[in-house]
């Protein structure tokens, strides 16, 4: 049945992308909150000056079968319900209100108008007067939370200079996040928690929403807080979490979602633009990676969603035709480009950015059930706590391909996505080790069984373990810098002695206090639960140490590429030298790049890998 005549969409007139036009929508004022909404749409051109004055408005679209019937251009006309909300939360008594609102500003049913549209929001934002972002009606807890928030605000300011010192003090050189006095375990959090649990902060398109405008207001129900001060508390709270307290699931992707988002988000001030000169998404790639957690409704969107932080962070960088927004482009084709064009970008240092994690997953890597490239990230696929590797966050100082570099980015198959590379083999997988699950961290003596089991595994092997140590934090300290001089060795130390496996190192004589002690047994354990988790230890044929994905097997192939920070694992694929890419690795003595340089040196010729 068709919809009655009445209640049909508006037709929309056509907008002229070269003239970067947009329709903005006319609020009309109201006297009584319960009066019918009216709306007009106006077309205008963002490229004229001066340019026109609005307020941008980002919220969660909620269930799109859910409809509320609004007026627009006079004609009675349904509109998604948390659209309609928005509307009757920001209309105003006395004046007429511009607006842009995403579900009606732009035609949704016209694919090509929705990707020129998605073009040009770093243009729509950043010409916003004021953000208004709406989290939805106040569920009884906002009296609760908006005190505590502006609390740890205050406290932040306090205790950093006015935040000019924030990113300092939470990150600073010694990499221990830690506060002296953490949150009492009696502070009552629930409206804070309630309040980050809300599913704005998890969308990704609120990530460029919340960074681009000059200024955001958060709106819950009759409550407004400033963005800036509601992200700083949240920061400010998981600084002085420490590593020691467990949060609900929920909670703590919030908190994670929004640490993201606090990072990308201030441009305003000094410590901002230290923010952005010690830990910036320096490539595409770490881009796409560092938002993966986030959510969106189109799959495609974990690449289009991101195009406006990409102008704002390589602002002398037009986006690649690979990541031009074209909703007509399959799934695949839209995640083989961004792969493509993250990696035609690292030809500008001929280093690739390390891909943190692939996370493949049982089946990623069998030859007829992905349709996917193995070298392709799945940012489509919700992140699993079952298959999730840990990340360090610090900056990537690993070079194991030497002074070779990446000089050439070549596809074959316009279909098989075959990526060409180059490198050398360092040896095949002879042993795996069982995996690292989160489980097995969650008790100290189930770490303390797997560490012996291993060391005996090992030992039998007639594999050297005084790698060992460093292996299992993958060479860097939890805040991902490198270990200092001693502290490594100390700290794997004090990590057996707490485990009660006593002293396991020659020359084992500590005669540090208890609370030092402690102190490097914890810091080695976090190292450790993050670089570990969902991964395996394995020995090459070679009788190297390494830590690898959790997908890895015996047989399988360690190299190392060119222009690549960390050696890789392969999987042989039917035919010569054709690969699938199971992820990056940690191996001993492999990550400086000496082994690779000595090997090109000695007259060895490099490898072709043809990785499907």
């Amino acid at each position: 049945m068709g919809t009655p005549k009445k209640l049909r969409r508006p037709g929309y007139d056509k907008l002229d992308a070269s003239r970067t036009e947009i329709r903005l929508l006319v609020l009309k004022k109201a006297a009584q909150v319960c009066d019918d909404i009216h709306c007009e749409l106006r077309v205008v051109s963002l490229a004229k000056r001066p340019r026109p004055i609005y307020n941008t408005i980002s919220y969660v679209w909620g269930d799109e079968r859910e409809r509320r019937m609004i007026y627009l251009n006079g004609r009675r006309t349904p509109t998604i319900a948390n659209a309609e909300q928005v509307l009757r939360r920001f209309r105003l008594i006395d004046r007429d209100r511009m607006l842009w609102l995403d579900a009606l500003c732009i035609n949704q049913g016209d694919l090509s108008e929705r990707g020129e549209q998605v073009a040009l929001m770093k243009d729509v934002y950043t010409g916003s007067s004021h953000n208004l972002i709406w989290l939805g009606e106040d569920d009884g807890f906002m009296a609760q939370a908006a005190p505590k928030i502006t609390e740890l605000y205050c406290e932040a300011c306090s205790k950093t200079g006015g935040l000019s010192r924030m990113r300092e003090v939470i990150y600073n050189m010694h990499g221990y996040p830690l506060y002296e006095q953490p949150i009492p375990p009696t502070l009552d959090c629930v409206g804070m928690f309630r309040l980050w649990e809300r599913p704005w902060f998890l969308r990704l398109w609120v990530v460029q929403e919340a960074a681009l405008p000059r200024s955001s207001s958060m709106f819950c129900g009759e409550y407004e807080l400033d963005l800036k001060l509601v992200l700083t508390a949240a920061m400010w709270f998981v600084y002085r979490l420490g590593f020691t307290t467990r949060l609900s699931q929920s909670v703590g992707k919030g908190l994670q979602c929004i640490v993201v988002m606090w990072e990308q988000t201030w441009r305003d001030s000094e410590y901002t633009a230290s923010i952005l000169q010690h830990r910036p998404p320096s490539s595409l790639l770490r881009l796409l990676k560092g938002l993966e957690a986030f959510q969106a409704r189109d799959p495609r969107d974990h690449v289009y969603g991101i195009l406006g932080l990409y102008q704002l962070l390589f602002v002398h960088e037009k986006i690649p035709r690979e990541l031009t927004p074209d909703y007509n482009k399959s799934l695949r084709d839209v995640l083989v480009g961004a792969m493509i064009a993250a990696f035609r970008q690292s030809l500008r240092t001929g280093m690739l950015e390390s891909f943190g994690t692939l996370n493949h997953r049982p089946g990623d890597l069998e030859c007829s059930n992905s349709d996917l490239p193995s070298w392709v990230l799945r940012l489509h696929r919700p992140v699993d706590r079952q298959y999730e590797a840990g990340t360090n966050k610090g900056p990537d100082e690993f070079r194991a391909c030497g002074r070779r570099v990446l000089s050439s980015v070549e596809i074959a198959g316009e279909y098989d996505s075959i990526l060409i590379l180059k490198g050398i083999i360092i040896s095949h997988v002879k042993h795996v080790e069982p995996v690292w699950t989160r489980a097995k961290f969650c008790f100290l003596e189930t770490v303390a069984k797997k560490l012996t089991e291993s060391l005996r595994t090992l030992t039998g092997l007639q594999v050297d373990t005084k790698p060992f140590a460093l292996t299992l934090v993958a060479g860097l300290h939890y805040s991902g810098r490198p270990f200092f001089p001693g502290e490594l060795t100390a700290s794997f130390r004090a990590m057996l002695r707490r485990l009660t496996l006593g002293p396991t190192l020659a020359d084992d004589e500590d005669s540090s206090s208890f609370e030092m002690r402690e102190a490097r047994a914890a810091m080695y354990f976090s190292a450790m639960e993050v670089a570990c988790r969902n991964r395996c230890v394995f020995v090459t044929q070679a009788g190297q140490l390494g830590l690898g994905p959790r997908v890895i097997r015996v047989g399988d192939v360690a190299a190392v590429l060119w222009g690549f920070r960390r050696p890789v694992l392969l999987r042989p694929f039917p035919g010569g030298n054709r690969y699938k890419l199971c992820d990056e690795v940690y191996m001993h003595d492999m990550m400086d790049g000496k082994w690779a340089d000595a090997q090109m040196a000695e007259g060895r010729k490099e490898d072709v890998f043809y990785i499907h």
